[in-house]
Parts: C-alpha cells; structure tokens; sequence
C-alpha cells in the first residue's frame, strides 16, 4: 500500500499503530526509495498535462477523473495512474515466466524445469499475479522454491522482483514460507 499513496492515517488504522509511528514509518520508507516519489510525481504531471497514462506496451487509458473537483475522485484516479504501469509489468511478468501462449496456456517452461529436476507437480490455476500448483507434500517447498526462481527472474527489471512461497492443504490454510 505504501507505493501507491497510503496516508500515515491508513497505515495507523492498518497496523493499530499510532499515526506518528505510521508517519515515521512512511518517511523512512520514502527516504529508502526516493524513485517511488519521482515516478509517482512524474505520473501524476504526465496524466494531468495530457488527459491519459501510458503503460510500458505504450497502451493509452484516459483518465478523466484526475481534473475532478472531487476529491475521493481524484485521489483514485491519482492512485489508478500510478498503478496501471505496475501492474502491467506484473502481468507481463508472470506472463513471460508462464511462457503462456494461447494455444498452450500450461507454463512449459516452469513445468519442464520441475520435470528436468525430477519434481511432480501440477499447475493448477493463475490468480492475477499468483500460481497455484499442486504438489506432493515431500517435494512442495522444492517446487516451491524453483518457481520462486523463475518467476524473479522472468523479465529483467532495474529493481529486484520477489516472488513469495506459500504452502497448505488448501488454498485457504496457505502459509508463507521464508
């Protein structure tokens, strides 16, 4: 949430800590990546000079409600501006590292890797910007671990792209794992 404009309110009620250690928490956040702020800045002026956004595939989505005089408005055309160009980078992400075509949507490549590895899993779904697999209790976190790595290196970025692990007997018990 702290990329995309949380308020040391919002982290205060998130968190049930006081809205000074929320405020700390943001400035020292801000302070370890100054390029959030410019790029988010820079989005802003972009879309307000021009009526619109540009995602990394050079995709236009207008965005009207950043002239609004509504303020709730504003702030979540604000926040769309900045989110639309992450979450394409996401998408394209896990898109690349699934090596998904239409007519073969099963991920050949994190699936002939586990194989290569002798691994058994199966994929079972994509969620946004997650993959469920299902595995066999001795080789999860095996699995686990090599899709983590493929997914982080998928697409080379400037910023390093982490990819979580989480383990369970069904989707709603899934654990992260570190």
């Amino acid at each position: 949430g702290t990329f995309y404009g949380l308020t040391s309110h919002g982290a205060s009620r998130n968190t049930g800590r006081t809205e000074e250690w929320a405020q700390e928490f943001l400035d020292e956040f801000m302070g370890q990546f100054p390029g959030i702020q410019v790029y988010s800045k820079r989005a802003v002026q972009f879309a307000l000079r021009t009526g619109y956004i540009v995602s990394p595939s050079k995709r236009k989505r207008y965005m009207f409600d950043v002239y609004s005089q509504r303020e709730g408005a504003r702030s979540h055309a604000q926040r769309a501006i900045i989110n639309m160009p992450v979450q394409e980078y996401a998408a394209y992400n896990i898109k690349k590292a699934m090596r998904c075509e239409p007519d073969n949507p099963m991920m050949p490549e994190i699936l002939a890797e586990l194989t290569r590895q002798g691994l058994t899993a199966r994929a079972l779904m994509q969620v946004h910007d997650s993959l469920l697999f299902e595995a066999p209790e001795g080789q999860a976190l095996a699995v686990g671990r090599t899709v983590q790595e493929l997914m982080e290196y998928a697409y080379p970025l400037l910023v390093p792209v982490k990819a979580e692990i989480k383990i369970g007997d069904r989707w709603g018990s899934l654990k992260e794992v570190a």
